[in-house]
């Protein structure tokens, strides 16, 4: 019987595809698609990596795609971490957007022109799914 041997890090994952960019985030090598951004698609819209490739980046090799999700694997907590960061920012960014009195008269100048055009719009005795602005 071969006596135990540690495991070796988790950094046994085929490079090739894969590099560090200078924020210290790892992603597709020539490209600027990070791994995290392959992982929120896949989590996201539901992709395989197959659909990826196909719908989303075409441009890609599955090589390259499952090259990454590989990497994803074996640094999930450091990017999951990252994926939380930046929702967590936007999230933040989002709300001082909501308070920024700018923002706000923006806002009210374009439902007050939408008001306009719907007013001017030739009735068509049918309701508009249109009929107000999308919330922010």
């Amino acid at each position: 019987m071969a006596p135990n041997t540690p495991v070796e890090s988790q950094s046994k994952v085929s490079v090739e595809h894969i590099e560090i960019d200078e924020r210290g985030e790892a992603k597709l090598a020539g490209h600027r698609i990070k791994v995290k951004h392959l992982v929120e698609l896949m989590r996201g819209q539901g992709y395989t990596a197959e659909q990826l490739q196909s719908e989303a980046y075409p441009h890609l090799s599955l090589s390259q795609i499952y090259a990454a999700l590989a990497y994803y694997h074996d640094h999930r907590a450091e990017i999951d971490q990252r994926i939380k960061e930046d929702a967590e920012f936007a999230e933040q960014e989002r709300q001082k957007q909501l308070r920024d009195p700018q923002y706000q008269e923006l806002l009210s100048r374009m439902e007050s022109r939408w008001a306009t055009l719907k007013a001017q719009e030739p009735s068509r005795g049918e309701p508009s799914q249109n009929d107000s602005l999308p919330s922010p």
